[in-house]
């Protein structure tokens, strides 16, 4: 018997429907302490995932960009499709950055709340240091947005001052 993809939305429709995270949410109770340092331990450990999993995904689309610019030699006429092709590689990726970057953000507020109930300080010490504006340095999303901008900005302007 074969369903038709109609049937078959519906019913994962209905199956979300019965298992939504907000209620569940709403209904937990609080947890004790030993419940709190696992779930602060595992969410460490998947902003730390996501971080490195951004970056590196990034440094592979940057060396293979610069690795068709390298293989492209003297063929000036190609380098304007490889801006145009980096840039497009190099958005997405950037779009795929934001989102990881929106789940790390909760992951870290959660991480800062966990520790006010634990009387820890390590995130929230950043958060104060930083609102204190005493960390310096370009933070990870300028450095993104400077690389999906700058690197098809290079591979053109090499286009137009070195042919």
């Amino acid at each position: 018997m074969v369903l038709s993809p109609l049937v078959l939305m519906s019913y994962a429709i209905g199956m979300s429907n019965r298992f939504d995270s907000c209620r569940i949410l709403q209904n937990m109770k609080p947890a004790r302490e030993e419940n709190l340092r696992l779930e602060y331990e595992k969410t460490q450990e998947m902003t730390i995932h996501y971080d490195t999993m951004n970056w590196g995904i990034g440094a592979i689309l940057i060396a293979g960009v610069f690795g068709m610019v390298g293989l492209s030699g003297d063929n000036w006429e190609a380098y304007p499709l490889l801006a145009l092709l980096s840039a497009i590689v190099l958005f997405i990726w950037r779009v795929y950055y934001m989102r990881h970057k929106a789940i790390q953000k909760i992951k870290f507020q959660r991480l800062q709340e966990i520790e006010k109930e634990l009387h820890l300080r390590q995130h929230l010490l950043v958060n104060c240091a930083d609102k204190a504006g005493k960390l310096y340095g370009i933070k990870g999303d300028w450095c993104a947005w400077l690389i999906t901008i700058g690197v098809p900005a290079g591979i053109l302007s090499m286009y137009f001052m070195l042919r």
